[in-house]
C-alpha cells in the first residue's frame, strides 16, 4: 500500500480513499503471493485467502448504525500515531474479515475510528442486545482452550462484566 506523498493537512489519512486501496501484483518472483496496493481505480484488496480459510462469515449488507446504551462505559481514545504503512497494515487487517463488496463502504468507517479512537472497533457489527459469557460447556469447541476464548469475548461484550463492553478490549 502507498499514500500519497503530500495531503491538505498534514494528516497522511486525509488522503485515504477507499477506492484507492487496490492491489496490482508485484513484478518479482513472490507475485503469486504478495499483493502491492497502489492508488488508482480497482480492485479493492483481495482478501480472498482469507475468506476460503473462515468457516463462519459476515453477511454481504452492511449493518445499521450502532446504537450505544447510554450510561455503559467507553475506552478512552488512545491516540493516533501510526506511520502511513502501519495505518495502511491495520485498515488491510480490518477489511479482511468484511465481504470484499463492503470494502469501500466500510474504509472510511474504519478509517474514522482509526484517527478517532486509535484502534479500529468496528462498532457497527458487534453483535446487539445483551450478551454473557455461559458455562464453558455451553459452548461448542473440540478443545477446553477454543471454549475459554470463547467465554473471555462474551464476558468482554458484557455490560456487567466487561470493562469496555463496546471496545471488546482484552
Amino acid at each position: 500500500w502507498c499514500l500519497p506523498d503530500e495531503t491538505t493537512s498534514g494528516d497522511h489519512t486525509d488522503a485515504i480513499r477507499p477506492w484507492q486501496l487496490c492491489v496490482r501484483p508485484r513484478q518479482d518472483r513472490h507475485a503469486t503471493t504478495t499483493p502491492r496496493m497502489y492508488w488508482g481505480k480497482q480492485t479493492m484488496y483481495d482478501n480472498s485467502s482469507t475468506t476460503a480459510a473462515m468457516t463462519i462469515k459476515l453477511d454481504a449488507e452492511f449493518p445499521p448504525d450502532p446504537v450505544f446504551e447510554p450510561g455503559i462505559r467507553r475506552a478512552p481514545s488512545r491516540g493516533f500515531h501510526l506511520t502511513p504503512d502501519q495505518t495502511k497494515i491495520a485498515l488491510r487487517n480490518a477489511l479482511r474479515y468484511l465481504p470484499p463488496e463492503l470494502h469501500e463502504k466500510a474504509v472510511p468507517e474504519f478509517l474514522e475510528e482509526l484517527r478517532t479512537y486509535g484502534r479500529i472497533y468496528a462498532y457497527r457489527w458487534r453483535p446487539a442486545g445483551h450478551i454473557k459469557g455461559r458455562p464453558i460447556d455451553d459452548y461448542e469447541g473440540r478443545c477446553t482452550e477454543g471454549k475459554a476464548f470463547q467465554v473471555q469475548i462474551d464476558n468482554n461484550l458484557d455490560f456487567d462484566v466487561a470493562l469496555y463492553p463496546y471496545e471488546l478490549v482484552t
